[in-house]
């Protein structure tokens, strides 16, 4: 099994973004190019979160009962499951690429400064899932459950990206 490391990804709203990733073992370069987002499926994905949306707005669910309490934990596993999910769905069609060694420690070094925003981005979206279970704990309403969830499966999703790996090739490389 390949332990691969995205060490370089690039994110651009006008063209197709893709992430570099290099094999430990071998040192080989992958590319993975990241897939436009289908409007279809996100509009009815949308509509439906909103649907759902205005259906539990009134909703509590109380953690005085055990069984409640139960429900939250799985809810909290399904999100995150969910997370890895997703990310490994990004990364399913990768290709082998040939770039000069030059190239990949620029890449290595461009990337190694974009892992700042990255873990930045990944505190403040656990920093508003703790804040989420928090209203949540106080007044039960199930919204804010939702939107805890939501949060929770998308610090998963960027935990993924944040491999201890990649901490470690940047500083042998940088």
């Amino acid at each position: 099994m390949q332990k691969l490391i995205p060490f370089y990804r690039e994110l651009d709203k006008d063209e197709q973004g893709f992430t570099l990733l290099l094999d430990k073992r071998s040192e080989q370069v992958y590319k993975v190019e990241h897939r436009k987002v289908n409007q279809y499926k996100f509009w009815i994905a949308w509509a439906f979160a909103l649907a759902l949306l205005r259906i539990i707005k009134d909703v509590h669910l109380s953690m005085g009962n055990p069984v409640n309490i139960l429900i939250v934990v799985i809810l909290v596993v399904i999100s995150a499951l969910v997370g890895v999910r997703k990310y490994k769905d990004v990364y399913k069609d990768i290709r082998e690429v040939y770039y000069a060694q030059g190239l990949i420690n620029e890449y290595i070094y461009i990337g190694k400064n974009l892992l700042k925003r990255e873990v930045i981005t990944t505190v403040i979206i656990f920093v508003v899932f703790t804040i989420l279970m928090v209203l949540f704990l106080i007044n039960n309403g199930l919204i804010w459950l939702f939107f805890a969830l939501i949060c929770f499966g998308t610090f998963i999703y960027a935990m993924c990206g944040l491999p201890i790996d990649r901490f470690k090739l940047y500083s042998q490389k940088g």
